[in-house]
């Protein structure tokens, strides 16, 4: 990753555009995505330096449900075809998420 694909993802307005992801299917329900060390900071000056990325979708139930030792998260109910959400902590501790729907 560059710094220049850094702020072309940040300022891109792909996902405001309906239907742009419609069909696309993702090769797994979770991803962790590693960012090179001072490439993304945060608006109080914090360092990111991985985005987990987690998908679930109406057709593959599983991806919407997790268990780990004694938690278990229950499935919710889906409003659209499929959901996106990118999570993150930063270095001064705070968590950062953003979520996206997506009609299939």
């Amino acid at each position: 990753m560059t710094q220049q694909l850094i702020t072309a993802f940040d300022q891109t307005d792909v996902l405001a555009k309906p239907g742009i992801l419609r069909g696309w299917q993702p090769s797994l329900p979770s991803f962790l995505l590693a960012i090179p060390k001072g490439l993304i900071h945060t608006p109080d000056g914090a360092e990111v330096d991985y985005l987990t990325v987690s998908c679930s979708d109406c057709d593959y139930p599983s991806w919407n449900y997790g268990k780990w030792s004694n938690i278990e998260i229950k499935p919710f109910a889906l409003k659209h075809g499929r959901y996106f959400q990118i999570c993150t902590v930063d270095s001064y501790e705070t968590v950062w998420t953003s979520g996206t729907g997506v009609e299939k």
